[in-house]
């Protein structure tokens, strides 16, 4: 089994990224989030919270591939545009998320 690659290594820190946030916000309005790194869950849950949230659905469905697989299976073939597509998906959620948390 192969090593992953760095851009691999990079989506993953940018699903951890997202996924953070999303907790982050979870716990900041009181509420404890489930040990998990699906995001589209997460969502959900921030959602319920503040609506605007349902806009972050297909960046947060396209990052989710990147939570536990790339760590443990190598068999995902991630280009470098999925890399960048990724990194700025996890900009886009972390900007979301601080813009509410400053209203």
């Amino acid at each position: 089994m192969a090593s992953p690659t760095p851009d691999e290594i990079i989506c993953f820190h940018c699903q951890q990224s997202a996924e953070k946030f999303l907790k982050g916000f979870l716990v900041l309005h009181g509420i404890v989030p489930p040990r998990t790194h699906d995001l589209t869950h997460l969502l959900e849950m921030c959602e319920n919270r503040e609506s605007e949230f349902a806009s972050l659905i297909s960046k947060c469905s396209f990052l989710n591939r990147y939570a536990v697989t790339v760590r443990y299976s190598y068999e995902l073939q991630i280009t470098t545009d999925d890399m960048k597509t990724a990194i700025q998906y996890a900009k886009d959620v972390k900007e979301f998320v601080l813009k509410l948390v400053k209203k």
